[in-house]
């Protein structure tokens, strides 16, 4: 099943209550189904402030993509899709390792591909059918690429921090230093 957290006060239309002891600042609320780890949805909507999208949420039941208004990137790789039509495809194919994640999307027509992993600006390189794609943020915390056309999509995330080569190119820097300088006091020792 899923869980969503809310404030103690909001009621939200599609979730049920779970049940539980004491106070706190937040209240579980469960969803009849739990949204699939990526999935394919026809179109996007918006939202200004994050209690809006939870409305939406709850009204739409089931999984889609809804993308902040002040949201430059998001608003840019979204524009002309058309608010979701509801129709949403669970992924399939998913490949897993330590820092990659790529599984496979079949559309209807454009659209957003999302995978509901924690969003990192420019921490992550992204594939669509192996050629580089930008990606942005969906509902909030997520991260999501826009689907151009009818077919099937294999989208692959490699997480690779934004400083990695400017990291790499330093630690190479370094070895090479370090082996310059090895051979530099080699030369300079006294002979016995």
């Amino acid at each position: 099943m899923g869980f969503v957290l809310a404030r103690p006060e909001r009621v939200l239309p599609g979730l049920t209550d779970v049940p539980m002891q004491g106070t706190d600042r937040l209240k579980p609320l469960r969803r009849p189904t739990a949204w699939p780890r990526a999935f394919f949805t026809d179109g996007v909507t918006t939202y200004v402030e994050p209690q809006e999208l939870l409305r939406q949420v709850a009204a739409h039941g089931k999984p889609l993509a809804s993308i902040q208004s002040t949201d430059d990137r998001a608003m840019d790789a979204t524009r002309g899709l058309r608010a979701s039509g509801g129709h949403s495809v669970p992924a399939r194919g998913y490949m897993l390792t330590g820092n990659t994640t790529s599984f496979v999307v079949r559309s209807a027509g454009p659209g957003v591909a999302v995978l509901t992993e924690t969003f990192l600006p420019d921490d992550f390189r992204v594939t669509l059918n192996g050629r580089r794609v930008p990606y942005f943020r969906v509902n909030h915390a997520f991260k999501a690429v826009a689907i151009p056309s009818a077919g099937d999509w294999a989208v692959k995330f490699e997480y690779r921090p934004r400083h990695w080569d400017l990291s790499l190119a330093m630690a190479g820097s370094g070895v090479l230093l370090l082996a310059g300088l090895g051979v530099l006091s080699r030369d300079k020792s006294p002979t016995p």
